[in-house]
């Protein structure tokens, strides 16, 4: 989705320092690397420690701010004059139009 949206601004503005302009897009792209980054961490984590005994272990909580802030630079990137209801079902299930 977010590759998506940087390909069609890229298209739109022919600058790659105006995609990452583009209100809400480098939270976006920032917080899925470190949503991704957070796999290898947990791998690494259950290595060193073993199981968890909680699920909110630093590698957990690094996934979940991850993708909460994937959903607010996305939010952030939506039209103003967007309606209520697709905004609501992008902030719920990380779906929407740009």
């Amino acid at each position: 989705m977010i590759a998506g949206w940087g390909w069609r601004r890229l298209a739109a503005t022919r600058s790659v320092a105006a995609v990452f302009r583009t209100p809400g897009f480098a939270l976006a792209v920032a917080a899925a690397v470190a949503t991704a980054a957070a796999a290898p961490a947990d791998a690494f984590w259950h290595t060193a420690f073993g199981r968890d005994a909680v699920l909110w272990s630093p590698p957990h909580l690094l996934s979940v701010i991850g993708t909460l802030c994937v959903l607010i630079g996305l939010l952030t990137g939506t039209d103003r004059h967007v309606p209520a209801p697709p905004r609501i079902a992008l902030a719920a299930g990380g779906w929407g139009r740009r």
